[in-house]
């Protein structure tokens, strides 16, 4: 796992089991951009595997 992608799920896990809000709304974004962009990526690469091995 890179580091932003294991720095982004730390945080918001960390975030998501306070009782209390732990983050501000532009920093969650931040993590979740992270999240995304790695998800797309998979995604992407998913696809060309699949075209490849069609």
């Amino acid at each position: 796992m890179s580091n932003p992608l294991g720095t982004a799920i730390a945080a918001l896990r960390d975030a998501v089991a306070s009782e209390r809000p732990t983050m501000f709304w532009d920093e969650a974004m931040k993590h979740v951009a992270v999240l995304l962009e790695h998800v797309q990526k998979l995604s992407s690469d998913l696809n060309s595997e699949e075209e490849t091995h069609g």
